[in-house]
């Protein structure tokens, strides 16, 4: 059974358009690669952190909607931790 997840991530600043769209298609690549459906992908925009991050005082804010088995959500957390350009993620579940 899929269970409904939503992800926050938080792309580098320094990130041009192509290299932003290279790394959105990396996380929805996890995501399927992971047997999940993506329902929702958004782009927040640029916004200022509240302290800095790998060097950074803002970033890029993208968020995802999608349906997961309850055992991958592990393997996703490992993907985006390798990936040097996401400064910050988090993965919640979302109630129906």
């Amino acid at each position: 059974m899929l269970r409904e997840y939503e992800l926050l991530y938080v792309l580098h600043p320094e990130l041009d358009d192509a290299q932003v769209e290279t790394h959105r298609e990396y996380v929805r690549n996890a995501v399927t690669k992971l047997g999940g459906e993506i329902r929702k992908d958004d782009i927040w925009g640029r916004r200022p952190l509240p302290f800095e991050m790998k060097k950074a005082r803002e970033g890029l804010f993208c968020v995802m909607r999608f349906a997961l088995e309850p055992d991958k959500p592990v393997k996703l957390a490992y993907e985006l931790k390798i990936n040097d350009r996401i400064i910050r993620n988090m993965l919640t579940t979302v109630k129906k």
